[in-house]
Parts: structure tokens; C-alpha cells; sequence
């Protein structure tokens, strides 16, 4: 009589399993190949590890390299339109001069404080810590923010007051006005960023000063928007007079 599909499959095993727990020789000679495989799929996966480790190194690297050198480009073609920002000028405004000297220092010192985060982060990265360089590179960005702006501020507030009535002694002074209180800003900044203290324990006194620059700034602003209306009223009060007389 046939044995049922189950008991035979069963009776299979059971005398599969008695052959090989009584031959041990054969279990370790099918463990020891498989063993052998998984050893080198590990190896296989640290050596990967390894190398996509190097390559993300030397891809951060060369990032780095890059930046590092449109920093310096960019360093010296700053540097080189401040010094011709101080040459003597006479078709110029001596206001307008003031602005356009004072922006491109304010300038230079931006791209010097981005060349050294630049050069931090190189010494960083090299050192094989990339992440650390991403996350603590930039220390120096509110004083490189805070001087990249003066660049465009006293110019176009220089340019702003020649349409007013006011006369180049008065232009003069709005624009040392605005920009004594734009190197406050910038002075304070500084020392906060270096210093880096949380605003609550931050010294009175710098936060007077602080506040002294901005209100320099936006009373030289101010001045030249009611140097241009009352400039407007005038023409507009002439005008009126004009009309009247014919």
C-alpha cells in the first residue's frame, strides 16, 4: 500500500537529517563555502563603504579648491576697484566720492571675512571633517552680511541727494551721517559675531550704539526724502507763480 504524499516527505527528511547529523563532516563542508561567500560580500561592502567615503572626501575637496579660488579672484578685483575708488576725482561730487570709498571698504571687508570662513572650511575639509566644515565654516557670516551692503546704501543715498536743492557742504555732511552710522553697525556686529553672545547678555552700552548707527542712517534718509519733496513743492509752487504772471 502507497504511503500518503506527507508521511513520505516526512519519512524524507527524517532520514535526510539522521544522515547528515551523523556525518558532521558534511554540514562544514557546505557551511565552509557559504561562510567563505559571506566574509567576502562583507568585505566587498566595506571596501564600498570605503571608497564612497573617499569619494564624497575628495568631491568636498574639490569644491572646496574651486571656491577657494573664485574667493581670491574675487578678493583681488575688490581690492583693486577700492584703490581706484581713491583716486582723485574731480568730475565728482566730493559726497559721491565719500559713498563710493566708503561702500567698496565696506565691500572688501565682506569678501576678506568670506576668505577666511573659505579658508576655515578648507582646513576642515582637509582634515577629513566636511561636515564639520559645513556646519561651523560660516562663523563669520553676519559681519560678512552686515559689510556687503554699504556697497549699494551710501552710493545710492549720495545719488539720491543731488536731486535735491540742498548744496554740496549739505550733501556732504548727510552723507558722513549715514555713513559714520553704517560703520557703527558694521563695528558692532563685528565684535558681536566674534564675541558671540546671546542678545539677553549683551552689553547695554553696545546695543545703544548699535541702535545710535541705525538711527543715523535713517535720519540721513530722512533728510534727503524731505530735501527732494521740498524740492518738488518749489518747482510746483514756481510753476503755480508762472502761470499766475501770464
Amino acid at each position: 500500500m502507497p504511503l500518503p504524499s506527507q508521511a513520505r516527505d516526512g519519512l524524507l527528511g527524517q532520514v535526510l537529517s539522521d544522515q547528515f547529523l551523523h556525518q558532521p563532516a558534511v554540514v562544514e563542508d557546505v557551511h565552509r563555502p557559504a561562510a567563505g561567500v559571506g566574509e567576502r560580500l562583507r568585505r566587498v561592502d566595506a571596501h564600498r563603504a570605503v571608497d564612497r567615503r573617499q569619494h564624497l572626501r575628495r568631491r568636498a575637496a574639490a569644491v572646496t579648491r574651486v571656491l577657494a579660488a573664485g574667493g581670491a579672484a574675487l578678493v583681488v578685483a575688490v581690492a583693486v576697484f577700492t584703490i581706484t575708488a581713491f583716486r582723485t576725482n574731480p568730475k565728482l561730487p566730493i559726497s559721491v566720492r565719500l559713498a563710493i570709498r566708503a561702500g567698496f571698504v565696506s565691500l572688501l571687508a565682506a569678501q576678506v571675512t568670506g576668505a577666511l570662513m573659505i579658508a576655515r572650511g578648507m582646513i576642515l575639509v582637509f582634515r577629513g571633517e566636511p561636515q564639520e566644515a559645513y556646519a561651523n565654516g560660516g562663523i563669520l557670516k553676519p559681519t560678512h552680511a552686515v559689510t556687503m551692503h554699504g556697497v549699494l546704501l551710501l552710493p545710492a543715498l549720495a545719488w539720491i541727494l543731488s536731486f535735491t536743492n540742498f548744496s554740496e557742504r549739505h550733501r556732504l555732511h548727510v552723507v558722513r551721517l549715514a555713513t559714520c552710522g553704517y560703520m557703527l553697525i558694521v563695528a558692532i556686529v563685528g565684535i558681536a559675531n566674534v564675541r558671540s553672545p546671546s542678545l539677553g547678555e549683551f552689553p547695554a552700552a553696545m546695543l545703544t550704539l548699535f541702535a545710535v548707527g541705525g538711527m543715523s542712517i535713517l535720519t540721513a534718509v530722512g533728510i534727503t526724502l524731505l530735501g527732494i519733496a521740498s524740492r518738488h513743492s518749489r518747482y510746483d509752487a514756481e510753476r503755480r507763480s508762472t502761470r499766475i504772471a501770464r
